[in-house]
């Protein structure tokens, strides 16, 4: 039984990186197909094991921004479906998620050991592209068919992701979703290795972006506070923690200094830019960030753009361009898109909340994975200032999975409730 399980776990791992990191910009790719074949799979498949209708979950709410997309496409007439096609291959993700969760028959453990597995494999190439391990530094960048070389820094490094600050974003989350994994087994041993790779994370957040430092720090700081029974607890958990890392990092620091003293001279330069700044001009600030504020925060004059949008992608620049999250659906969507973008994620928020009340006496397996669903909520509301992260692939195919997976059990145990 126990080979079937890491046989499961395993196999869905394998589909779920097909979903995860492989590149698809638009309509038809790896992740889509994937995602097709196990719909079309599941629907076929006997009632024992799935119902022969699609199933409608909270996720379906993805349907109002793509209705919308279309009705300014064709109001525009600008030809560009970006947000039409973005939003249609969400709910196809969704849906191909949700199949995947359900013929691999996994539970929320399994399900949260199989994404993490995938979610390593990142890690794993931000090392080798960042430290060029076994001389494969040039090979991991090629996997990364998003690689632009004119945004190369030898001391960054982007892993699978399409940008640094996205490599960041996910291994913080990554980072974070060891920690779950550590406060519901009950295995020493997994343990261990769950500790590895919250370690493992750790370290490699400083190779890639300060946005990813910044997520990390808030992710943990709200995740450790809604899971914490009281404040004591709370203020433990920060500083046992804390401790562990500063630890981790002076030791890590000393190899990497010793061993890549070019590399950690513009590393340490490039992430702690700001306080660098600040024992110097007596400012805190960094670059980069100015660099937002000013030339990133720019929206239309125009009143009919500024409030239903152009329907132009970022790439285009037609419609304006930014690398704000909270711009760019502006300038593509208008107002009323960023309103049913807001909209949406609330809706989750509530229907977490009421899957959180549901599963309160139970135990604590699902209570700290919709914990951590609170967290990404409230992150993604932050890390929009900087980034367009709302709906950016891999980080939010990672909450499509956990939220269905959380669901699928939430409406199987209300279902043998009311029968």
């Amino acid at each position: 039984m126990q080979y079937f399980t890491h046989f499961k776990v395993a196999a869905s791992s394998l589909v779920l990186f097909l979903v995860f990191f492989i590149p698809n910009s638009g309509l038809i790719g790896i992740p889509v197909i994937t995602s097709v074949f196990f719909i079309i799979y599941g629907l076929l498949m006997s009632n024992k094991k799935v119902e022969k209708k699609l199933q409608i979950t909270p996720i379906y709410i993805l349907i109002l921004p793509l209705i919308y997309s279309l009705l300014i496409i064709l109001f525009s007439q600008s030809g560009d479906l970006y947000y039409f096609i973005l939003f249609t291959k969400l709910i196809i993700i969704s849906l191909g998620l949700y199949y995947i969760i359900i013929l691999f028959n996994l539970n929320i453990y399994e399900g949260l050991k199989s994404i993490l597995m995938v979610l390593l494999v990142n890690v794993l190439i931000t090392y080798v592209q960042y430290f060029d391990l076994f001389s494969l530094g040039d090979f991991a960048l090629n996997l990364n068919s998003t690689f632009l070389l004119h945004a190369y820094k030898p001391y960054r490094a982007m892993g699978l992701m399409a940008g640094y600050d996205a490599n960041g974003i996910i291994i913080a989350m990554t980072f974070v979703l060891s920690i779950v994994l550590i406060k519901i087994s009950n295995s020493q041993t997994a343990n261990l290795l769950y500790s590895a790779s919250a370690i493992f994370c750790g370290f490699a957040i400083f190779f890639t972006s300060r946005t990813g430092l910044v997520t990390l720090l808030l992710f943990f700081l709200i995740y450790s506070f809604l899971s914490s029974k009281n404040l004591f607890r709370y203020l433990t958990n920060i500083i046992i923690y804390t401790l562990i890392i500063i630890v981790m990092l002076l030791a890590g620091s000393k190899i990497i200094k010793s061993e890549y003293p070019t590399l950690y001279e513009q590393s340490y330069n490039f992430m702690f830019e700001a306080f660098i700044n600040y024992s110097e001009t007596g400012e805190l600030y960094t670059s980069s960030f100015d660099n937002t504020l000013e030339n990133h925060y720019e929206i239309t004059n125009n009143l009919i753009k500024l409030i239903f949008g152009t329907s132009y992608s970022n790439a285009s620049k037609i419609g304006g361009y930014s690398d704000v999250g909270y711009v760019q659906i502006i300038n593509g969507l208008g107002i009323i898109g960023l309103i049913i973008v807001i909209f949406i994620y609330i809706y989750w928020f509530i229907k977490l909340i009421n899957m959180s009340i549901f599963f309160k006496k139970q135990l604590n397996i699902k209570i700290n994975i919709i914990y951590y669903l609170y967290t990404f909520i409230l992150v993604m509301f932050i890390t929009n200032i900087k980034g367009p992260y709302f709906f950016a692939n891999t980080i939010f195919f990672l909450f499509l999975f956990l939220f269905n997976l959380v669901y699928i059990k939430f409406k199987n145990s209300r279902n043998i409730l009311i029968n």
